[in-house]
């Protein structure tokens, strides 16, 4: 008995030796279908978001997702699909973006994320939409320079979020210098912030009339 004749009576084809030729095939057409609609439903979520990625790179990480999904473990508390999901849109990418540019958001994590979240917190939609569109809520990063006079400033988290309010915001934490993100700290919290720190906020713009 040759390799593949030892592969094709395993209990894992059984169902494919004793079905119908027929039957496979319409088997093989549904999945097919079920393939199509979720790629249409990730590539749907993704421009709802206004995240772009290209037809030939989603439809072969989806099926791969699929194809992975279909094993029975969990990873981190995720399912397996969901994990590589996330692993497959990585950023991979990013050597594309010029290092002169600061703040970068690489749109495929960040989609797998979302698509990740949603999946597992469908709540989450509304709160997404809401940050990840052109108008309304945003989170800003302000050079502490904006906001504080002279170098090393001493200040506390409280008084950020005092002059945060000033300016219709919410202050959320800061971004050392050295890349560092310190996000809802306590108010007692205290840092000497020079020109290159930024305070990070939550604001709010109005869409153009």
């Amino acid at each position: 008995m040759g390799p593949l004749d030892r592969l094709r009576d395993l209990e894992l084809f059984r169902a494919a030796r004793t079905v119908s030729a027929g039957c496979l095939v319409k088997l093989g057409g549904l999945r097919a279908a079920f393939i199509a609609s979720f790629i249409l439903l990730a590539w749907s979520t993704m421009n709802a978001f206004a995240v772009f990625v290209p037809w030939l790179e989603l439809v072969v990480k989806v099926s791969l997702m699929l194809l992975v999904a279909a094993i029975p473990i969990a990873v981190a508390g995720l399912g397996t699909g969901q994990k590589v999901f996330v692993e497959l849109l990585s950023d991979d990418d990013l050597f594309l973006f010029d290092r002169a540019i600061e703040d970068v958001i690489v749109s495929p994590t960040v989609a797998s994320f979302l698509v990740s979240q949603v999946a597992l917190r469908p709540q989450l939609v509304g709160v997404f939409h809401e940050l990840t569109k052109p108008w309304g809520a945003q989170i800003v990063l302000h050079p502490a320079s904006e906001w504080l006079r002279g170098d090393a400033t001493p200040i506390r988290f409280e008084d950020l979020e005092h002059l945060a309010a000033e300016r219709g915001q919410i202050a959320l934490g800061v971004q050392i210098a050295n890349g560092e993100l310190q996000l809802n700290p306590g108010r007692e919290v205290e840092w000497a912030l020079g020109p290159a720190d930024r305070i990070v906020t939550l604001a709010t713009f109005e869409e153009p009339a």
